[in-house]
């Protein structure tokens, strides 16, 4: 059983390091590094503001990343959605690795911040700088 979450948790460590370095990359980029996964490009117009989404499944990692690209079509934002299974052994590493801020409710990590984050109709976690 430790086995098993240990290697559970190097994998997570990939996924939010993997994660880390898209954030801030161009919407070009992203397009290329998932140029062989399903995406989806979401895109959201409300008043003078337009938000694009652009969120990509990655089946064998068990996860669905959402890169939240600003109006300098850069990745301002990602949010992380593994599997329902998932999200204690995301949270349990979190706890073991990152400090956290109770009063602002988010983990601290070297270059970012993780928090929950709790939508609609899937929980998953929220990463920014």
């Amino acid at each position: 059983m430790q086995n098993q979450l240990y290697t559970t948790h190097i994998k997570i460590a990939l996924y939010i390091n993997f994660a880390l370095k898209l954030l801030h990359c161009k919407q070009k980029r992203l397009e290329r590094i998932f140029s062989g996964s399903s995406t989806c490009l979401i895109q959201f117009l409300d008043k003078n503001q337009t938000d694009k989404i652009l969120e990509v499944e990655l089946k064998q990692a068990n996860l669905t990343i959402s890169c939240h690209i600003n109006n300098k079509k850069r990745c301002s934002a990602l949010f992380l959605f593994p599997d329902a299974s998932e999200l204690v052994n995301y949270a349990s590493y979190f706890n073991t690795h990152y400090a956290y801020d109770f009063q602002k409710k988010y983990w601290i990590l070297p270059n970012g911040y993780i928090c929950i984050h709790k939508g609609t109709y899937s929980q998953g976690f929220y990463l920014y700088t």
